[in-house]
């Protein structure tokens, strides 16, 4: 054991050990490890989610009594390993699958697809560990590619995680030229990137604290990349924060001159050493020390923030409207079948968007009917044009997560999608403004329209994942 706060000594040991379940992806096992001092054992322990890197290398007994030492709590860790080859032959950087030919030139981490089966894998084995042990917090926490699973995780189930913690990460795609160390390809890793924050950067705003450490000289993973993700998750009104490590201490950790080139080895500098406890332990301790579990804070957040967006959305709805945009957008969407989230977006824009939209779609008219996707075409002109508009439009598809009903009823599908429609005529606009803020909040069964419903703006909310489906008067 090692020395802890007050003095005590925390054993360490193996209370688990299982591999996730599913065979949409690779092998991939787990250890629950306790590492708790006798005066905590009968409090209720801090879950950490812990990531490695890609050298594979496991948590030390060590590292575990430091780990709770530095939280100062009953620590339980969950430590998964990275998922093995799959049978059909994709490699892994977590949930990050890749084939052979999409990892030409190591690009597997632009090219690569996001397997949401193991990330709901991980997710049910975190929620059996809390439930089985009475953990009151969950941190997920990871070094380098471990980094981007712990970002991962907190996106996939925000409602779950109290703190986020990405270390030396990396996203999905970069930012950073293809002539960099980095050597992602252009323009393809800036556009895969920025997808990467659109789908996650509102997800991760959820979580209550959000802290990045990264060196600027690492040469491994960008901290261009990681200041973007800290930026998007900030704009989506998250708290968020990147602590910089200095230049001395980037190649603190290396054993090697190789290592040392690289400015990525800051681990226990970032982590464990003592100093950690003013750049990050400190700005967790608010919310790891807060009475309430995640479950129910992310309820309340994740209310509020939906009563935001609503509000937003509706008053962009009817500041955009005009008979020429409702023409125009219809003809669009009847021509080259569009789907009910880009109608959504195509509403969100001002007219002058929407104009310079149309002009783009007469030039680029060949792509666009040539596409597979032709609403993801749209889209990406959408977020060229009006990032803000597209982000919307995921933020409200993010926020309405499947709750259980008091009354007994079935639980409403998970990720339903509030839907708006501002077809709204002048009396109809009368007639709302005479209808409590309150109510326009609720949510609708599955399938079903909102009882407070009229002909003006109504929310429908489908029991499909993403499916935005309109209503119009």
């Amino acid at each position: 054991g090692a020395a802890c706060g007050g003095g005590a000594t925390a054993s360490v040991r193996i209370v688990a050990e299982g591999a996730l379940p599913g065979d949409a992806f690779g092998k991939s096992t787990y250890t629950l490890y306790e590492a708790c001092p006798p005066d905590l054992q009968d409090d209720p322990p801090l879950l950490l989610v812990w990531f490695h890197g890609l050298d594979m290398s496991m948590l030390s007994n060590s590292e575990l009594s430091t780990f709770q030492k530095r939280f100062k709590r009953r620590l339980l860790c969950l430590a998964p390993r990275n998922p093995e080859d799959s049978a059909d032959g994709r490699s892994y950087i977590w949930a990050l699958g890749y084939t052979k030919a999409q990892n030409r030139n190591g690009w597997g981490f632009v090219y690569g697809e996001i397997c949401s089966e193991y990330m709901e894998s991980l997710s049910v084995v975190v929620r059996e560990a809390v439930d089985d042990y009475g953990a009151d917090k969950v941190v997920s926490m990871g070094y380098s590619a471990g980094g981007l699973a712990a970002m991962l995780l907190g996106s996939h189930a925000p409602e779950l995680v109290s703190a986020v913690v990405p270390v030396a990460a990396h996203g999905v795609g970069t930012l950073e030229p293809a002539d960099s160390s980095f050597g992602g390809p252009q323009p393809d890793g800036a556009r895969i990137f920025g997808a990467f924050l659109r789908d996650h950067a509102p997800r991760l705003a959820m979580v209550p604290i959000v802290v990045a450490i990264h060196a600027a000289p690492d040469t491994v993973s960008s901290i261009k990349d990681m200041r973007a993700v800290v930026k998007a998750i900030a704009k989506q009104g998250g708290r968020c924060e990147l602590v910089e490590v200095p230049d001395e201490k980037a190649n603190s950790d290396a054993t090697s001159r190789k290592r040392k080139k690289s400015s990525h080895g800051y681990y226990a500098y970032a982590l464990l050493q003592e100093s950690a406890d003013s750049h990050l332990y400190s700005k967790l301790q608010g919310v790891l020390e807060s009475g309430q579990f995640q479950a129910e804070e992310a309820g309340e957040s994740a209310e509020l923030e939906r009563q935001h967006l609503i509000a937003e959305a509706e008053e962009r709805l009817e500041g955009n409207r005009t008979a020429g945009t409702d023409a125009a957008i219809r003809k669009l969407i009847a021509t080259y079948g569009l789907s009910d989230e880009v109608e959504m977006a195509l509403k969100l824009l001002t007219p002058q968007k929407l104009q310079e939209l149309g002009s783009i779609v007469l030039r680029q008219k060949q792509q666009l009917t040539l596409a597979g996707d032709k609403s993801a075409f749209v889209m990406s002109k959408v977020a060229d044009l009006d990032p803000s508009a597209e982000a919307l439009v995921l933020a409200l598809s993010a926020l309405d997560g499947g709750t259980a009903r008091s009354d007994g009823a079935a639980e409403v599908n998970s990720k339903q999608v509030l839907v708006f429609s501002s077809a709204m005529s002048a009396q109809d606009r009368g007639a709302r403004s005479r209808t409590p803020r309150g109510s326009a909040g609720r949510i609708a069964p599955a399938g079903g329209v909102a009882a407070d419903c009229d002909q003006g703006t109504r929310m429908v909310a489908d029991g499909t994942v993403g499916g935005f489906r309109s209503c119009l008067s």
